[in-house]
């Protein structure tokens, strides 16, 4: 499965919003792209589709950033890719075979459609919440130090 690069830095700075901003502060764009190795210029381009469907908050003041539109345990991870690619859970698949009806419909009834609603249930489950406390729990975990 090829996920986009707007996808990836999409959710890694979802992420990465969802914990610095968890303390009341707004998270700029370049402290977002020097935490996880984001280009600013192309993070901005990001957000942007991320702030119209206000999964997220520009806040305008001094030292200006972000903060979560909504709480993190209701943002999915469907409201999430419908936002930056909707290919990818998108409900409509049109076969480029250029094969027989019948064997498209095979295909798609048999194949696709399973797939698609197996990514949809799993989209719509996952939410920010719990791959904001997975990364938590890998760094915690990553921050044990073993004396001998």
């Amino acid at each position: 499965m090829k996920i986009s690069t707007r996808v990836e830095y999409g959710l890694a700075a979802l992420i990465d919003i969802a914990i610095y901003s968890s303390t009341q502060n707004l998270v700029n764009v370049a402290s977002i792209a020097k935490r996880q190795n984001i280009p600013s210029k192309y993070l901005e381009q990001v957000l942007t589709p991320l702030r119209q469907a206000r999964l997220i908050i520009g806040i305008k003041v001094a030292k200006g950033g972000y903060v979560l539109g909504k709480t993190a345990s209701l943002i999915t991870m469907t409201d999430i890719l419908n936002v930056l690619d909707s290919s990818i859970i998108g409900e409509y698949y049109e076969s480029g075979l250029n094969c027989a009806y019948t064997m498209k419909k095979i295909i798609n009834d048999n194949l696709w459609k399973h797939l698609e609603k197996n990514i949809n249930q799993i989209a719509s489950s996952v939410t920010l919440e719990m791959l904001v406390d997975k990364y938590k729990e890998t760094i915690s975990e990553e921050n044990i130090m073993f004396y001998i």
